[in-house]
């Protein structure tokens, strides 16, 4: 009977564990297309939603040698309403952002310290070209990262320098008003600055990402510019250069960001903190992360080169869905190359998620740009997380070996005094 006994537990204290040391993921069709359009010969896209539910790419078309300023304006089924070339401008924007007046397209121009800022409205007219002075030097070389638009139409430009000797590197902040007069400038040495977001909860501010010796790093600034808090977090090391591509702000005043870290074990990573930027858990990945968003009830989807992967708000893994379910050429890292440090995602107003992927196809040397909308179902009240799934399931195992365990020694005991008593 004992050895029965211990057989059993045996073949329970396997199932279970097996049952508890498995990942749990949600047996459900996460994403439900709603439409998807591929836009042949387009090269290096940003995209943005506009008033009307529709959305406006900037980029430059393929199909002549000289690359061209393009605008097209597709509706919210992705059907192109209109599209516009302008053969003044021989360059496309680094990035689109937008204003009260409708659009400013911006460009980081080949000539040193100079950068040019377009205001395009809702139909794609050009209502002003500007262009703006950094300050050449032959000590460094400057590039802009990132530009954050106020309500007031004032902005605050994040530019990085490196030092032509030493090796040294700096980033500068740039609070300039609606007629580009500087109102501060804070530097910040051994800092790429990659995302700068503005708050108006409190006393607002910026919150602002990127690297402090290579080392992914957030920081929260005053109006004025002045560091409240920063941090450094070790997913990189001296001998690589680590980037934030994103940074979202979540409901409880914590914030999730990724990017990538090409000498961390794993090249992506994504990284929760808590409102003073104390870190709440890190997960890295295998390829790049281009964008993060949330989601539902306390849930992100994470972008990378080739998926879309669902955290819950723990960090557990929900779901991953590969971008080759939907564009064939994505089904072979090899067969994709040109793919852009970014990737457009966002939800729309309607609380869908589009994503744009600009990628080119090896062999074929034809640059294309993947538009997609997605509904996503949320997984809060019909899943737990998968850690708290492991930990629930884990303590039933302990549980049932200590209850187990009390029985046999109770049991021989018991058989022990029955023994003596017979004698």
């Amino acid at each position: 009977m004992l050895k029965i006994s211990v057989v059993a537990f045996v073949m329970l204290f396997c199932v279970l564990f097996l049952v508890a040391s498995s990942p749990v993921i949600a047996q459900v069709d996460p994403l439900e297309l709603q439409w998807s359009q591929t836009y042949d010969n387009y090269l290096d896209a940003s995209m943005i939603q506009t008033l009307d539910g529709g959305f406006l790419i900037a980029g430059a078309n393929t199909t002549s040698s000289q690359r061209y300023l393009t605008l097209v304006k597709i509706n919210s089924a992705g059907e192109v309403e209109w599209s516009k070339v302008f053969p003044e401008i021989t360059w496309f924007p680094t990035f689109m952002r937008t204003v009260d007046s409708g659009y400013i397209l911006f460009y980081d121009g080949l000539s040193v310290g100079v950068v040019y800022l377009l205001n395009v409205d809702f139909q794609g007219k050009i209502v002003e070209s500007r262009q703006l002075f950094l300050g050449a030097s032959a000590a460094f070389s400057q590039s802009v990262r990132d530009l954050s638009v106020a309500k007031d139409g004032s902005y605050v430009m994040a530019i990085f320098e490196s030092h032509t000797k030493g090796g040294g590197y700096s980033s500068r902040l740039v609070c300039y008003n609606v007629v580009d007069v500087v109102l501060w400038e804070k530097r910040f040495e051994q800092v790429s600055v990659d995302v700068v977001l503005q708050f108006d909860s409190g006393d607002g501010g910026y919150f602002v990402a990127g690297s402090q010796d290579k080392q992914p790093w957030f920081a929260k600034l005053d109006l004025d510019g002045k560091v409240v808090w920063s941090s450094t977090y070790g997913f990189g090391s001296p001998l690589g250069w680590s980037s934030v591509c994103s940074v979202v702000l979540v409901s409880d005043g914590s914030f999730l960001f990724g990017g990538v870290s090409p000498s961390y074990d794993g090249v992506g990573f994504v990284v929760k903190v808590n409102g003073e930027g104390l870190v709440q858990w890190g997960r890295k990945y295998e390829g790049p992360v281009y964008g993060v968003i949330k989601v539902g009830t306390g849930q992100f989807l994470v972008f990378s080169t080739v998926e879309v992967i669902c955290l819950s708000g723990s960090g557990g893994v929900l779901w991953v869905e590969p971008y080759s379910n939907y564009v064939e050429e994505f089904g072979s890292l090899a067969n994709v190359y040109g793919l852009r440090s970014s990737v457009f995602a966002f939800v729309d107003k309607d609380g869908g998620v589009v994503v744009a992927v600009p990628y080119g196809v090896s062999g074929v040397h034809t640059f294309c740009l993947w538009v997609a909308r997605f509904t996503v179902e949320s997984l809060s009240s019909s899943s737990v997380d998968n850690d708290w799934v492991f930990v629930l399931l884990f303590g039933v195992v302990v549980v049932v070996v200590v209850v187990f365990v009390g029985f046999l020694v109770c049991y021989s005991k018991k058989r022990k005094y029955h023994r003596v008593i017979v004698a």
